[in-house]
C-alpha cells in the first residue's frame, strides 16, 4: 500500500484516499490443487452475464436479505 501511494505521489496527482481490496483466493492448478467448492463462485461470475450478476448483488444488499441460522 505504501509502494502504491509513494508511485501516485510521483505523478504529481492528489490522493484522498486509498482502498485495499485483495480479497482471498485459492493458489494452485484449477482442476487438480483446489476444491471445488473454493472455485464454484469465481468460474460462476465468468459465464453469468454481468445484467444477471447485477440483478443478484441488488437482491443481495436488500436490508434483511441476508440468511439467519
Amino acid at each position: 500500500m505504501i509502494e502504491l501511494y509513494r508511485r501516485i505521489q510521483n505523478t504529481g496527482r492528489p490522493v484522498d484516499a486509498l482502498a485495499l481490496n485483495a480479497g482471498i483466493g485459492a493458489g494452485g492448478a484449477f482442476a487438480t490443487e483446489t476444491e471445488l467448492q473454493e472455485q464454484v463462485q469465481t468460474v460462476a461470475g465468468k459465464v453469468i452475464p454481468d445484467s444477471k450478476k447485477a440483478e443478484m448483488h441488488r437482491q443481495m444488499a436488500e436490508p434483511g436479505s441476508a440468511k439467519e441460522d
